[in-house]
């Protein structure tokens, strides 16, 4: 199985950033290390996810909830921004 690194993850980043345009930089880097470590946890020397497929699915489950945390915040954002009162 091939482990990309943070490093690498960051350089793919990048590279999609500049081909697809977006933000740069990283909003929560706590939650950038979860979600590349999350699918290798253990418990008692025994992997939690120890197929390939249970890694996926892990990942696929915390980039979709990581997702969903995203689009409330930006909703949350956009609402305050369009209720928000002008300065007199």
């Amino acid at each position: 199985m091939i482990i990309l690194s943070k490093e690498q993850i960051l350089k793919l980043h990048a590279g999609l950033i500049c081909a697809t345009g977006g933000s740069v930089g990283i909003r929560d880097e706590g939650m950038l290390d979860l979600a590349l470590n999350n699918p290798f946890q253990s418990f008692g020397g025994k992997e939690l996810y120890p197929s390939i497929q249970a890694k996926a699915v892990c990942f696929a489950m915390l980039l979709w909830s990581i997702w969903k945390k995203m689009k409330l915040w930006n909703a949350q954002f956009v609402i305050r921004k369009k209720t928000a009162k002008p300065d007199a």
